[in-house]
């Protein structure tokens, strides 16, 4: 009832193209931050040899940019869990205990929001 009688709803009940552009900026927002610990340790490395890349042995220029890489991943999973407890608190808010239909409350949607991030 809150898709075909929308106005009728206590709560705004946001149309189905919101609901694509939620789904795919969050598709391509995990692409992103997938591929974040990989570039930035890339990037770090870069900066680190400044582009004098012979002037250093072959284990340096094989550890240094894997050190960088290794490192940058629990940093990227720390950013992540902050952005899931952060998204959690905004989207959603406190929970409290008790019975929320899905079509009297806007409880539900909030939450198909924050799972599909």
């Amino acid at each position: 009832r809150a898709f075909s009688r929308r106005r009728e709803a206590s709560y705004t009940v946001l149309p189905e193209w919101c609901h694509i552009a939620w789904s795919t900026a969050c598709i391509c927002w995990a692409c992103v931050v997938s591929k974040l610990p990989l570039v930035s340790g890339l990037m770090l490395a870069h900066l680190y040899f400044m582009d004098d890349w012979q002037s250093h042995s072959v284990a340096s220029t094989l550890l240094v940019p894997s050190a960088f890489i290794v490192l940058m991943y629990p940093a990227a999973l720390f950013v992540v869990l902050c952005m899931d407890i952060g998204s959690k608190w905004i989207i959603i808010g406190r929970r409290k205990p008790g019975s929320y239909s899905w079509d009297s409350s806007s409880y539900c949607q909030r939450w198909q929001f924050y799972l599909s991030l």
